[in-house]
């Protein structure tokens, strides 16, 4: 008996291939801005949520974005090979988890785009660099 699930799995499933595509054929600078837009994105899912009023969806955004930041972003740095650059980075991403986390307790916007434009700035910086 066949058995109709919603479009939305579909369409969640097909994402999820093609994410998973795209990581497994992406060199590491790739990889590291997939990381940089996933954040952008579930910064603007918690934006919208907040403005919406709907405290669970930006909680799950922000519960997202805090755990691309410490896992992704930061789990990725080399903080003995990559100097005072590599430290400096560990901390904007610490300070970025920390006031997304108080951002979202205290329903603030100001604080959330803060994050959004800090992060922006370092995506915009290290897409620049990408190697040739």
């Amino acid at each position: 008996m066949f058995v109709a699930t919603p479009m939305s799995k579909h369409a969640k499933a097909y994402g999820q291939m093609a994410v998973n595509t795209r990581v497994s054929t992406t060199d590491p600078h790739g990889l590291i801005e997939m990381l940089f837009d996933a954040i952008d994105e579930q910064l603007a899912i918690a934006l919208g949520a907040l403005d919406a009023g709907d405290a669970e969806r930006r909680g799950q955004a922000i519960r997202k974005a805090v755990l691309l930041l410490q896992d992704g972003l930061r789990g990725g740095l080399d903080l003995e090979k990559g100097g005072e650059l590599a430290q400096r980075l560990d901390a904007l991403y610490e300070y970025s988890a920390a006031r997304l986390v108080e951002a979202h307790t205290r329903r603030d916007r100001a604080a959330m785009q803060e994050v959004r434009e800090h992060l922006r700035t370092v995506a915009d910086g290290w897409k620049a660099i990408r190697p040739q």
